[in-house]
């Protein structure tokens, strides 16, 4: 027969084993929140199935495998952890879900991610790295600066102007009401100094990413 004593530090180590999986899951999952927010990932959603399809592209699929391997984790934790432990798989698996989806929400509020990107904390950078190569390569912010009736030009936050080619399928899913000077996303395919608009939105507050990264290599055509 085991003594006490095993089985105390066997439950101490489960428990600790946990809290450290739970942790990191929610560090993960809250960075994942920030780079959606700063990046502008969300926005792609208000241009309906494309929108959806090219956010799907977008998601860091790498980084969200990993959390739910953490999930899987914190399950066979808590089934090896306690005789007691005997909730279906489904119902504890969809509380843990939401335990990390609200903490993680919590954290991205918070200035911790913004602290450890400007400070390149080296256990991060890998996370950071990772995400910033899952930028929206559809998505083109940018500053009204002239129209015509078919084509509008934007300056991008970088100093480059792109011509907007507006076609009678381009969607205007929060209306028309554009000023010179506005803050506008544009989704569509890019060809060199040309993008030719799926959908045109103007963004405002917290809708615009705080920070706008642009494809680094060609992204594939939109379907």
């Amino acid at each position: 027969m085991k003594p006490r004593v095993f089985f105390v530090l066997r439950t101490a180590f489960v428990l600790l084993a946990a809290a450290l999986v739970l942790l990191s899951a929610v560090l993960i999952g809250s960075a994942i929140i920030v780079a959606a927010q700063r990046d502008g990932w969300l926005i792609l959603f208000s241009f309906g199935p494309k929108g959806w399809y090219q956010f799907l592209l977008s998601l860091p699929w790498l980084v969200v495998g990993l959390v739910g391997i953490l999930l899987i984790i914190m399950e066979v934790l808590g089934w090896y952890g306690t005789r007691a432990y005997r909730k279906p798989i489904l119902f504890s698996s969809f509380i843990l879900v939401v335990v990390v989806i609200i903490a993680s929400t919590v954290l991205a509020q918070t200035p911790f991610h913004e602290y450890m990107i400007v400070h390149r904390v080296p256990m991060f950078r890998p996370l950071y790295n990772e995400l910033e190569a899952h930028v929206p390569h559809h998505a083109f912010f940018g500053e009204l600066s002239s129209t015509t009736s078919d084509h509008w030009v934007i300056a991008l936050p970088d100093g480059e102007s792109v011509v907007v080619t507006i076609t009678a399928d381009t969607m205007f899913p929060a209306g028309m009401d554009f000023n010179l000077s506005d803050t506008l996303v544009v989704f569509g395919d890019r060809d060199d100094a040309t993008v030719t608009a799926r959908g045109v939105r103007k963004v405002t507050g917290n809708d615009i990413p705080r920070t706008v990264r642009f494809m680094r290599r060609p992204p594939l055509p939109l379907r």
